[in-house]
């Protein structure tokens, strides 16, 4: 990427160590700014940092800059997701990425997760085969299947 600072992700998972190797994987390109680990936290989260009518992004006094991607992994059920994407002012104005798994057709999630790296190099699969989308701002209110 031709950027030099981060881009800004929200990362939305349940499992500490693929919490932790996806946040590794994605330097230096992409900087997590805020970690969910739960549905409500997810949903507070994304709408304090993405709605539009928030001029300057902040969580418990704390600022943040405005993500440019949510991810959100397997452990958040469709219809979590659904809750909070199709519910929350703001949600659509960034690309998400979320399992193959968890597609309204797709397979379904397998019976336990994935190993953290395998998690982490999907991710990065699916940043990588769109970032001219990223770098250009393009994407607001698609999901990435990984």
């Amino acid at each position: 990427m031709a950027s030099t600072a981060p881009i800004p992700v929200l990362l939305c998972g349940k499992i500490p160590s693929h919490v932790q190797a996806t946040t590794d994987i994605l330097k230096p390109e992409y900087r997590v700014i805020k970690v969910c680990t739960d549905p409500a936290e997810a949903r507070a989260a994304v709408t304090a940092l993405l709605s539009p009518s928030i001029a300057t992004p902040s969580i418990d006094g704390t600022d943040y800059p405005r993500p440019r991607i949510v991810i959100m992994g397997g452990g958040y059920s469709p219809q979590v997701f659904s809750e909070i994407y199709d519910n929350v002012d703001g949600a659509k104005t960034v690309p998400w990425i979320r399992p193959v798994g968890t597609k309204p057709d797709g397979p379904g999630l397998p019976a336990g997760p994935p190993p953290a790296e395998e998690i982490a190099g999907r991710v990065r699969k699916a940043l990588d085969e769109h970032s001219e989308e990223i770098e250009n701002g393009k994407g607001a209110g698609e999901v990435w299947w990984m």
